[in-house]
């Protein structure tokens, strides 16, 4: 069973979480709580004292010190009304940006979910997400999953894309996997000198794609990123864990490779902004599922997530 929790994806995505809840509640009952709905919610939750952002401009706080002053607010039926806007205008991004890839339609000031999409990837996805966040019982395990969605996705938009096995999915060690992984996109690869952890797991990359030129030499194009389910409080660190420095040493070419971190999750705008502050490229379930054909296990997990996810009806 769920609830409403808007912590669910961390305290940098809280409408993103609000907004994924209301598509379960459409997924199981055909249509979501209103917007006047979510804001009464969001109003017995006491979320009228919380900002409709973690992220401010730098200018805007260092004034607000320097004169001591404090934003301005309105009542917190009034802010609460605030949020429910924001989490239905990111509804109605992933509707614009996904168009007939998105199985939700907002009717008036609700969801409302066609039963015809029942398996498309988006729904998927969606699940996949929310196994994770909510830890829902079931036998679908969305952190070995969603890495080989990201590169199914990549694959599909022309790319020569593969994950990196986890320690548990393949003997040996962390050089071992790499190898592999390397030599099955024609990507040059050179562990001599190369230090790494004996612990490592994944050093930072779990997805590596090539941009596949017609020969073997060095100085190929290519990216290598962080996959993650976790909260949004922990994305900035993982997008820096993925080191551009070390695979440049690995395989030897003379540029490094771009950077990506890849979540199931539906990334802020303001998000975006600030986790790409390191040069990574942000590969976010608005991104990811436009290029997923779907699955036999996709589906399962869809159908497990649904029936576990048992949650308040509209």
């Amino acid at each position: 069973m769920i609830d409403l929790d808007p912590d669910a994806y961390g305290t940098h995505a809280p409408h993103s979480a609000i907004a994924d809840f209301l598509e379960i509640q459409a997924l199981q009952h055909g249509q979501s709580w209103s917007l006047g709905d979510v804001s009464d919610q969001l109003l017995d939750l006491g979320f009228g004292r919380r900002a409709l952002s973690s992220y401010a401009d730098a200018s805007h706080l260092l004034r607000s010190a320097e004169n001591d002053t404090e934003e301005k607010t309105g009542s917190l039926q009034d802010v609460c009304h605030e949020h429910a806007n924001v989490v239905f205008n990111t509804l109605q991004q992933r509707k614009r940006i996904l168009s007939n890839v998105y199985p939700f339609e907002i009717n008036s000031t609700r969801l409302v979910f066609d039963a015809e999409w029942r398996n498309q990837p988006y729904i998927q996805a969606l699940c996949l997400t929310v196994i994770h966040a909510w830890k829902l019982e079931s036998e679908f395990k969305p952190t070995e999953t969603f890495p080989t969605w990201v590169a199914e996705s990549l694959r599909s938009q022309g790319l020569i894309a593969t994950e990196i096995p986890g320690a548990s999915n393949l003997e040996g060690q962390y050089s071992i996997r790499v190898r592999k992984a390397a030599l099955s996109l024609g990507l040059p690869i050179n562990l001599e000198g190369v230090l790494v952890s004996r612990r490592a797991q994944d050093e930072g990359t779990d997805v590596i794609a090539v941009w596949r030129h017609r020969d073997e030499r060095h100085c190929q194009w290519y990216c290598v990123g962080q996959v993650t389910c976790g909260k949004s409080d922990s994305w900035l660190r993982k997008a820096r864990e993925v080191s551009a420095g070390k695979w440049k040493e690995i395989s030897g070419n003379q540029i490094e490779p771009g950077k990506f971190l890849a979540v199931p999750h539906h990334v802020s705008d303001e998000q975006f902004e600030y986790l790409a502050q390191d040069g990574h490229v942000i590969l976010d379930r608005l991104r990811v599922v436009p290029f997923l054909k779907g699955s036999e296990v996709m589906a399962k997990a869809a159908k497990q997530s649904v029936k576990a996810a048992q949650s308040t009806a509209p």
